[in-house]
């Protein structure tokens, strides 16, 4: 499971979001090593365009997918390894601009979270030296079915739904049809309306040491 550490610029921006938040501020879902496919305008699997991409990139949970941790604020919650059932997600992308799509994770206690992905917020970035692609952006009507989400205590994020928030793709390194076995994403949530200040907050929060 990839450890993370947290940058002082991302503490701040934590902090400003509290601010304008009416209650707990951030909750963070790690989910590591889906596979991830790029498809090109038509909904077939392609090679990826990288920053210029136009189609979508799927998401799926493979045997050896998890949800690495959930964090509250910034502190880890030490959630139970082996509870990550299904997870599933589209990225739309419009000559590298995400353009819309969704996510959806259950749990195998049942716990569930689904979100979409706004359009028109979030791109394709190529960052050297963090192993492949990053793609970020906003997510809106982000909803839990219960109080605990993997066995941690929820509830003040579940009392506010709908949630918002971002999320950030990153170590998608795909192959040459376009396809990756061991890629991540970070999503992070906060009780509506959420500051805009959360596009690019995934890109700051996770500063990952080497698995």
């Amino acid at each position: 499971m990839a450890q993370k550490t947290l940058k002082i610029a991302v503490l701040a921006g934590m902090a400003a979001l509290g601010a304008q938040a009416s209650a707990a501020s951030l909750l963070q879902l790690d989910v590591n090593t889906l596979t991830a496919q790029a498809r090109d305008a038509a909904g077939a699997n392609s090679a990826f365009g990288g920053t210029t991409h136009t189609g979508s990139v799927a998401f799926n949970a493979n045997p050896n997918s998890v949800l690495g941790g959930l964090f509250i604020d910034g502190a880890n919650q030490n959630i139970a390894a082996g509870q990550l059932s299904t997870f599933t997600g589209v990225i739309e992308l419009v000559n590298g601009q995400v353009s819309g799509g969704n996510l959806s994770m259950t749990l195998t206690n049942s716990d569930t979270f689904n979100a979409d992905i706004v359009p028109g917020q979030g791109q394709v970035t190529d960052i050297a030296g963090f192993g492949g692609f990053f793609i970020d952006g906003l997510i809106t009507s982000a909803f839990f079915n219960a109080s605990t989400f993997a066995g941690a205590d929820i509830s003040t994020f579940f009392d506010q739904q709908p949630l918002s928030g971002s999320f950030v793709n990153f170590q998608f390194n795909p192959n040459v049809n376009g396809r990756s076995n061991s890629t991540d994403i970070d999503i992070f949530v906060v009780p509506a309306p959420a500051s805009m200040a959360l596009l690019g907050l995934g890109g700051l929060m996770a500063a990952r040491r080497r698995r």
